[in-house]
């Protein structure tokens, strides 16, 4: 647990040095709607599913040509809804989030043509908010993990509205790689679905 935060910590820290404006080659801005769940022994598959919510996310893009270097930070809504018989419920999860990720895509700078990226990476994760509406189900929040760390798949577009600027939408997936029960008899490992839209705006 140590080293994952001092990691996380290091990942932070070299951040702020190269995604700051003097380094990077753009910003974008994002926004859109999350559909969690978890894979987990606490509830069965047939009781659990996706909980609606929404992703944030400030990146920062170093390079722009046709590989790329995205990282920044965010917020997630994580978790899940539960429904078993007669009771509904939801474990609500939301995160500060660290993503990076190396973007892969058309290189249209210049032809005002939209590129084609499909972003891979990592997410570093810091749980900042727990919460439960359960009836017969419990969850206890004490046995959580405070840090996840996860990877991250993203696909989509970035529609030229200028040299400068632009619109970018996109969907992507994101699995944990680490447990979030600190039990050693449970597991509780998040995924999720993601929709996103945001505008770039480049660097000079």
């Amino acid at each position: 647990m140590k080293n994952a935060i001092f990691i996380a910590a290091l990942v932070v820290a070299l951040i702020a040095v190269f995604v700051s404006p003097a380094h990077s080659d753009g910003i974008i801005l994002r926004g859109g709607m999350n559909f969690a769940n978890a894979n987990t022994d606490l509830v069965d598959d047939e009781d659990r599913e996706f909980r609606t919510g929404f992703n944030a996310a400030l990146l920062g893009e170093i390079g722009s040509g046709g590989v790329r270097l995205l990282a920044g930070a965010g917020y997630e809504n994580r978790g899940l809804d539960i429904s078993i018989g007669e009771d509904d419920g939801q474990v609500r999860l939301d995160y500060v989030t660290v993503p990076v990720m190396l973007s892969l895509g058309t290189t249209s700078t210049g032809t005002g043509m939209p590129r084609v990226f499909v972003n891979l990476g990592v997410e570093p994760a810091f749980l900042v908010s727990e919460e439960e509406e359960l009836g017969a189900f419990t969850f206890d929040f004490e046995e959580a993990e405070k840090f996840d760390f996860g990877l991250r798949g993203e696909a989509g577009l970035e529609i030229p509205l200028s040299v400068s600027s632009g619109l970018v939408l996109g969907g992507g997936y994101s699995q944990s790689l680490t447990d979030a029960s600190k039990s050693d008899d449970t597991e509780w490992k998040h995924y999720g679905f993601h929709l996103f839209g945001g505008v770039k705006i480049g660097m000079f």
